[in-house]
């Protein structure tokens, strides 16, 4: 059995959500408007972020310089890691976030990764320009979900760690999913009846991954 372990970026495999911080520092009057929109179901998870980030007219030399004190991944992560590396889980993630804040944290924190889905983006004087993965599955809400998808039409069994609402349907999706305790995830799942592991630390998993490898589960 193959197994794929896929990551949301910001609040999930780190603590602090770094493009909300970046949003809420750099960003120019009216972005949070657009997570209403989102949240209402009048725009897209891409439409959202796309609008947002086009409000942020600072160079990415200095995002970055603003972002590296706030860069500190969950607890437990290396250990969650080796074991991953042990049963050869291949890693994602997949992000709502912006890629160089991806690539520039997975080099601060040394750790490799099998893919990274998320935005391509890059900065202009008029904002940064993003442009997400096409969506052509059309079981798929957002391209979160349609990993997931891609990834169990290979065969691959899907565990999908998240945080947030943009990783709803991809954790209802998954094959096993981890949710961070107490966030806004958690309450949607609680809400909507969907099963799933909570944590806070990945250390809290280290006996469920034990009874998943050593049952052979699925």
């Amino acid at each position: 059995m193959e197994y794929v372990a896929c990551f949301d970026f910001d609040g999930t495999l780190i603590y602090k959500d770094l493009a909300y911080l970046i949003l809420k520092q750099f960003g120019e009057e009216g972005w949070e408007h657009f997570n209403d929109l989102y949240e209402d179901g009048k725009i897209s998870l891409e439409e959202n972020l796309i609008a947002q980030f086009s409000l942020i007219r600072t160079p990415i030399e200095k995002l970055l310089d603003f972002i590296e004190p706030f860069i500190e991944t969950r607890s437990g992560l290396k250990d969650l890691l080796a074991m991953f590396d042990r049963q050869r889980v291949k890693l994602i993630i997949t992000s709502a976030g912006l890629d160089f804040l991806i690539r520039f944290t997975l080099k601060q924190i040394e750790m490799n990764i099998d893919w990274l889905i998320c935005a391509k983006s890059r900065y202009t004087p008029n904002g940064i320009v993003m442009e997400y993965p096409e969506v052509r599955d059309p079981q798929a809400v957002n391209f979160k979900d349609e990993t997931v998808l891609k990834l169990q039409s290979q065969g691959l069994k899907v565990f999908y760690f998240g945080d947030g609402f943009s990783d709803l349907e991809a954790t209802k999706r998954a094959d096993f999913s981890f949710v961070v305790r107490n966030s806004s995830l958690e309450k949607l799942c609680l809400d909507q009846g969907v099963l799933y592991t909570p944590f806070s630390s990945f250390s809290d998993l280290g006996k469920k991954f034990d009874e998943i490898f050593s049952e052979g589960q699925f």
